[in-house]
């Protein structure tokens, strides 16, 4: 296990405070790295816990961020047992008399709200963005807690209480509707748009579709029905590229068309090709498809970027009421 910070007591100087970024994926890593990039820190003591699948991403994202600090990583495990035990031996080595600061994406988890439970400081509290369910109105963030974590923090920690986090403040965001003089406003890449305008006209144009992770939940789509999903949407929109979700555990070695695996999310791939090529990209009610949009107002203006957010049906019916439509 990487070095905690065990050492932040001694020689901290007065004014410098320790910050603790919790993150679940390699979008969570991601916005670190660009906060970071973008902001003057001014404490070095700073660590990075990663509690989220090992792969090429998060692998990339984690080898930049050590630059800043230190970086732990804790592949919970899919079995909710295996992954409690996880989190609390990773407690039992780190300093928590120690942590002034606390930055998440996602609060509503047990896992960040037990690492929490355990501290023995009171962190100021920030938040950043999450996803798809952040987003929107009847998104996962803003529904109901189950009732069993409901009532163990109501008896035991009524600060950690979802309904108390909801109105945690962010500390930066993608998204100018959240930003304000406390938050900061970040971008996934440093694209002069203007200069692409003017050069995009003449480029060759590429269709990406990117992939979703429905399987895993049967009340969705199994195995066999997602990968006929796919091969319908590369087929109708003549798909040139494919890039799987870093979840997903399915074969694609037969799709009729390039899979492609990146070393960074989705967002960061897509603006490296609009930096030689228009591009239509194409998702399945994916967090990729909005960051996009946010991100690239002019090149969509300018027809040099195109993106297609798929509503997905079995039976007939959205998997879910709060899906977005087709762009």
């Amino acid at each position: 296990m990487v070095k905690l910070l065990q050492d932040t007591a001694k020689g901290k100087g007065k004014g410098e405070e320790v910050l603790l970024f919790i993150c679940y994926t390699p979008f969570h890593l991601a916005l670190v790295k660009r906060f970071l990039m973008s902001d003057v820190i001014l404490s070095k003591y700073l660590t990075v816990v990663y509690f989220g699948p090992e792969n090429l991403q998060a692998e990339g994202y984690c080898t930049f961020l050590r630059a800043y600090g230190e970086v732990d990583v804790v592949n919970l495990s899919n079995s909710r047992f295996k992954a409690f035990c996880k989190l609390f031996r990773y407690l039992l080595f780190f300093d928590r008399n120690n942590v002034d600061i606390v930055f998440s994406a996602n609060y509503k988890l047990m896992y960040t709200r037990l690492f929490l439970f355990c501290l023995k400081t009171r962190p100021k509290l920030f938040r950043f963005d999450d996803g798809v369910g952040d987003l929107l109105e009847k998104g996962w963030f803003n529904s109901p807690e189950r009732f069993i974590s409901q009532l163990f923090f109501r008896i035991f920690s009524p600060a950690l209480q979802y309904s108390r986090l909801r109105e945690i403040p962010r500390r930066f965001s993608l998204y100018a509707r959240f930003c304000g003089p406390q938050t900061k406003k970040i971008s996934l890449c440093d694209i002069d748009e203007k200069d692409l305008v003017q050069r995009g006209q003449g480029f060759q144009k590429v269709t990406i579709l990117l992939g979703q992770s429905n399987f895993h939940d049967k009340k969705y789509l199994t195995r066999t029905q997602e990968l006929s999903v796919i091969k319908s949407a590369i087929a109708k929109y003549q798909v040139d590229k494919f890039i799987p979700h870093p979840l997903s555990k399915l074969d694609y070695d037969d799709l009729n068309t390039e899979v492609i695996v990146p070393a960074v999310i989705a967002e960061e791939y897509v603006a490296q090709l609009l930096c030689d090529h228009r591009c239509h990209v194409i998702g399945f009610r994916t967090t990729a498809i909005l960051n996009l949009s946010e991100t690239f107002p002019g090149l969509i203006s300018a027809n040099c970027l195109s993106l297609t957010n798929l509503t997905v049906s079995k039976n007939g019916q959205i998997l879910s009421d709060d899906w977005l439509s087709d762009f």
